[in-house]
């Protein structure tokens, strides 16, 4: 007769599961006298009221089985198993989430062995369930809302929530889950709420939900998709120069790195001189025969040996992005200018003119020098007279330098920025320096040269060899001198005048040459009355000189600005002018000429029509004389009216009937850099101060403001 079997050992639970519990033990003290032949598994469910302890510290739930509980009981076989050994069983059919207790004891023929001590184990949770109704709201350029109904399944609670984002076009399997803190939606609803930001603007987004507990993971929800708002672009990166010459640079720049959901339609380039508190200009000449969105701009015009801050701005659909960083940039130093080339020279038997072409922008200074000896000495008085008249030539020579580029071949290069104009073209003359040289020797030789000077060193003209004429050229006056100066003299009443004039040799023409301060002088030598000063004076007034060649300040679709110099010798020596007379008319035109007076050296030019080439002159006008002659005429070309911005248009197009002004009205705002947004918050009084800057008719005025407080609305 065997023994009873031995007390199990090491009753363990290797293995949780919702509905299962895998257990094992071990027969430590069996031999062949006890050997057990089944091991009876046994458990029960503790309820909630059991699991508490005792005063003692002791479960108030029995560890001995009792009739009285219900206890579930499976058997495992152990009689082919080896003494000593492992065993291991699983129980099913278990309740989720609930605490048993399990015992096993061992049997054989001689009886049932003891009970092994209780364990108790709780099976794990159910996983969550898929979150129901998940949606977005409130989306914005960067965020979204996502919101879903609360769980209150309390067999599979959750105890907190993933988020999946994935962007369209990643691949979803690299997309990872992340836990999110979840909030109550306000209005009493039962659902939770999560503000998901730091998204790309104008992007799709997919985003799954899922809940967690101790189990793990649940099952995700349907996938919901979304799209964010576009917005403005980020800023272009810093500009980069990419070649410079002594008057441009070229500059490059990256496009932003996202568009934010509307593609980059143009961009801006400012620049300044460093160091300086300037004004930051903006660069649109170099771009206006290329596309607004290209990433590389030629700025031409620049001073040579000059360092400039450049930034650079992009625009979508949306607005203007933020500037860029900002890159200092510097202009080669200017080569030395090329020599000075005669044009014409005049002689008399005191005097000499000297002319010269100025042809080239390099040129920062001219020196007229003459030969004494076997040295070159400078005239001193030649500085002051010759850098007034440089001044005038450098801005007439650089609008005759940016035709000259606008005529050449597209295919040209269009940099290094040329600096000099072609002497082959018969179109553009070179604008023309004179310096006369008074108090010479008659019949004599002299030798003059002139250098052109700028940072980048100095050149010289061909030396010039002059014979002043005879001293009998200027011993009397000729019948026809005499003749006119009596006729000037006529208007002083008095013949001593004339007799004094012609005795001292001085005829109309030397008389009108004179600088007023030595006509002064002159006539107070010669003794004349005041009132007879005054009379020949302004008889002796001559017509104020055609003022220089105008040049564009800027040109619109409806309007060409210019500006232009006074006449050579304006406001020396000659009276005041008080007016000038400024004519147009469309190229071909004929006599037909239309003109508005202005009182200062620039005007502008309204109610043109697009794409039209006009011819402009402009003369000045002096108290004495009137109006004097007309400088050389400009060709400019107004720009078709258009406006890239679809918004702008509209509205422009909404207030008014007549759809061909208000697409100029709309370009012209375009051009001046608005929008429609930035417009709307204006005032009343400062919107109609804008248009009417814009010279935009009145009544159109009434017409926009209200059609834009009607969009605002």
């Amino acid at each position: 007769q065997p023994l009873p079997p031995p007390l199990p050992n090491n009753v363990t639970v290797d293995e949780i599961q919702t509905h299962s519990l895998r257990i094992s033990w071990s027969l430590e003290e069996e031999g062949e006298m006890n050997r057990a032949d089944v091991c009876r598994v046994s458990w029960r469910e503790i309820k909630e009221e059991e699991s508490s302890t005792d005063a003692g510290g002791k479960p108030v739930w029995s560890t001995c089985q009792d009739e009285k509980e219900d206890w579930n009981t499976t058997e495992i076989d152990c009689g082919d198993c080896d003494i000593g050994a492992v065993y291991t069983c699983w129980i099913s059919d278990l309740q989720a989430d609930t605490l048993y207790a399990i015992q096993v004891r061992a049997s054989n023929g001689g009886g049932l062995g003891a009970c092994s001590p209780a364990v108790t184990q709780r099976t794990r949770l159910l996983p969550p369930l898929p979150p129901a109704s998940l949606a977005c709201s409130e989306t914005t350029s960067t965020a979204t809302t996502l919101s879903w109904e609360d769980s209150n399944d309390d067999a599979q609670p959750v105890t907190s929530y993933q988020i999946k984002c994935v962007r369209q076009g990643e691949d979803e399997e690299d997309a990872a889950w992340f836990t999110v803190n979840a909030t109550e939606t306000e209005g009493g609803q039962a659902r939770l709420c999560k503000v998901v930001e730091d998204l790309e603007p104008g992007q799709s987004y997919s985003f799954q939900l899922r809940g967690l507990n101790q189990h793990g993971p649940g099952p995700p929800s349907e996938a919901v998709e979304v799209t964010t708002l576009c917005d403005i672009p980020p800023p272009p990166s810093q500009p980069v120069l990419v070649e410079e010459s002594p008057f441009s640079l070229l500059v490059s720049w990256s496009a932003p790195e996202r568009d934010n959901g509307s593609e980059v339609i143009e961009y801006c380039l400012q620049l300044r001189s460093s160091g300086e508190q300037e004004e930051w200009r903006r660069v649109t000449g170099s771009m206006k025969d290329k596309a607004m969105a290209e990433t590389q701009m030629l700025v031409p015009g620049l001073e040579p040996g000059t360092i400039y801050d450049v930034r650079v701005r992009a625009r979508n659909a949306e607005g203007w992005s933020e500037w860029s960083d900002e890159s200092m940039m510097e202009t080669l130093p200017p080569p030395p200018p090329d020599p000075p080339q005669w044009r014409i020279w005049h002689v008399t038997h005191s005097s000499v003119t000297l002319c010269w072409m100025h042809h080239q922008r390099a040129v920062s200074s001219y020196e007229v020098q003459r030969m004494r000896g076997e040295q070159w000495v400078t005239l001193m008085e030649a500085e002051e007279v010759i850098a007034e008249q440089l001044q005038r030539c450098q801005a007439e020579l650089q609008e005759q330098l940016d035709q000259q580029e606008e005529a050449s071949p597209a295919n040209a290069p269009k940099h290094p920025a040329r600096d000099t104009l072609a002497a082959n073209n018969a179109d553009r003359r070179p604008p023309v320096i004179s310096f006369t040289k008074r108090s010479l020797q008659s019949n004599t030789e002299y030798v003059f040269r002139v250098a052109a000077k700028n940072d980048g060193g100095v050149s010289f003209s061909a030396p010039l060899r002059v014979y002043t004429e005879e001293g009998s050229w200027g011993k009397g006056l000729t019948d026809g001198e005499l003749s006119k100066l009596r006729e000037l003299c006529n208007v002083c009443e008095d013949a001593t005048c004339f007799e004094k004039l012609a005795g001292a040799l001085f005829d109309t023409d030397s008389l009108s040459a004179l600088p007023r301060s030595e006509l002064s002088e002159l006539l107070d030598r010669l003794a004349f009355r005041p009132r007879d000063c005054q009379r020949l004076k302004r008889a002796l007034a001559p017509l104020p000189p055609a003022p220089s060649k105008p040049l564009k300040t800027q040109v619109t679709c409806s309007s060409v600005g210019c500006k232009w110099e006074p006449g050579p010798g304006d406001g020396q020596d000659m009276p005041a002018v008080v007016a000038y007379v400024v004519q147009w008319q469309v190229k071909g035109g004929g006599d037909k000429w239309e003109q508005v007076q202005c009182g200062t050296c620039h005007s502008c030019i309204i109610d043109l029509q697009e794409s039209m080439e006009y011819v402009v002159r402009v003369a000045a006008c002096n108290e004495p004389r009137g109006q004097g002659p007309w400088s050389a005429e400009s060709v400019f070309k107004t720009p078709p009216a258009v406006c890239n911005d679809q918004q702008l248009a509209g509205w422009t197009k909404a207030a008014l009937r007549n759809h061909e002004y208000a697409d100029r009205v709309a370009a012209q705002l375009y051009y001046d850099e608005w929008t429609l947004d930035s417009l709307k918050p204006l005032s009343d009084e400062r919107l109609f101060d804008v248009l009417t800057k814009m010279k935009v008719k009145e009544g159109a005025i009434y017409s926009l403001v209200r059609q834009l407080r009607a969009t605002s609305s």
